[in-house]
């Protein structure tokens, strides 16, 4: 096809006669359609053979402290692609968390996760405004579940699709 498309472009600079004006602008418009089909498929065969990067995933679970969810607190996914990656962090609220797209996991990562879990003192900070009072919380969990954490997260496809459930122990 393409030593046809040649041969009709070569005619088209260098017209023998045997062509007319309109045959002339259809070879253009051949060789020009050909050229783009080309790139095209040039362009796609690279979009996929290239990794793709930046690209995030959602992600939502539970978490549970001896099968009973956590109330309140936070989950953080720390990267371990100290080069690429990026930390994230979300609250959680009755046992559930969820991460948006927009904030979300690099697919193809592996994390370590840091869970906090948060409940009241029984105090209260207090501000100027009484009604506007708000419970003192304190992190409640041990250290082997956030700073010292060997909980991990591989990001894969597979995993992304699913809700994560981390039932600590």
């Amino acid at each position: 096809m393409i030593s046809i498309v040649k041969e009709l472009l070569r005619e088209a600079i260098q017209p023998s006669g045997a062509l007319n004006e309109k045959e002339l602008r259809t070879v253009r418009l051949i060789g020009g359609a050909a050229v783009l089909v080309f790139l095209f498929f040039v362009w796609t065969a690279f979009s996929f053979l290239l990794p793709q990067r930046n690209i995030k995933y959602a992600l939502d679970g539970q978490v549970l402290l001896q099968g009973a969810p956590i109330k309140e607190g936070e989950i953080k996914f720390c990267t371990t692609n100290q080069e690429s990656g990026v930390d994230v962090s979300v609250k959680i609220k009755n046992g559930r968390f969820m991460i948006g797209a927009s904030s979300g996991l690099s697919g193809n990562e592996k994390y370590k996760i840091e869970v906090k879990g948060f409940r009241p003192t029984g105090e209260l900070y207090e501000n100027s405004d009484m009604s506007k009072s708000t419970p003192i919380l304190e992190q409640f969990l041990p250290p082997r579940f956030n700073i010292e954490s060997n909980l991990t997260f591989d990001a894969t496809r597979q995993a992304l699709r699913k809700p994560l459930i981390l039932d600590l122990k």
